[in-house]
């Protein structure tokens, strides 16, 4: 989602590969990638190491959707985890 504009999906890719999500990410224009700084996304380790082969200098952060899901589908105590908003 782009938060700058119309707030619509960016894109969607098949697909749970680097190659899937680094693919689509280098068809992007370098301009709007420079100006990329935050990256919401599930923090499934494939999508944060293609985050960061295109993207090193942003921040990768986990969605709510994906941390409330790692709440309710594990056995962690909710006092262990520490959520900063």
């Amino acid at each position: 989602m782009d938060l700058s504009g119309d707030q619509s999906l960016l894109g969607q890719v098949e697909g749970r590969t680097i190659a899937a999500v680094t693919g689509w990410l280098g068809q992007c224009d370098v301009t709007w990638r420079r100006q990329v700084a935050v990256v919401a996304i599930n923090m499934y380790t494939i999508f944060k190491a293609a985050v960061r082969q295109v993207l090193p200098h942003v921040v990768p952060v986990a969605d709510h959707f994906h941390v409330v899901q790692l709440l309710t589908s594990t056995n962690h105590e909710a006092d262990k985890i520490e959520i900063y908003h």
